[in-house]
């Protein structure tokens, strides 16, 4: 996706930071079968915690919202799949991501 020039997401997701975050979600793909959408998992994810009964995505596009309407009736990730992304998470990914974009991108 190439990102508008105004946008903070093009000061961040460059160089060696696309690298890894491509790596980062190629990993996470791993974890599912072939055409399963990430936006699908991240909002099943989400509706994943117990505490959690509702998700408020954004949309852009009428594909977008059919997406996500097929997140809520497939619900919430199923245990051994919460147990892969943990593990992906604890091994591989939780002191690698940034969780501010500070000033100029950097976190």
């Amino acid at each position: 996706m190439k990102f508008h020039r105004a946008n903070w997401r093009r000061r961040v997701f460059r160089g060696e930071v696309l690298e890894r975050t491509v790596q980062r979600v190629s990993q996470v793909r791993a974890l599912f079968e072939p055409g399963v959408a990430l936006a699908q998992v991240a909002l099943r994810f989400c509706l994943s915690h117990p505490a959690v009964s509702t998700v408020i995505p954004g949309v852009r596009t009428a594909e977008q919202v059919v997406c996500n309407l097929a997140a809520s009736e497939q619900g919430a990730l199923l245990p051994d799949q919460l147990e892969q992304i943990g593990r992906l998470w604890r091994k591989e990914l939780h002191q690698q991501v940034r969780t501010s974009i500070g000033e100029e991108g950097e976190g």
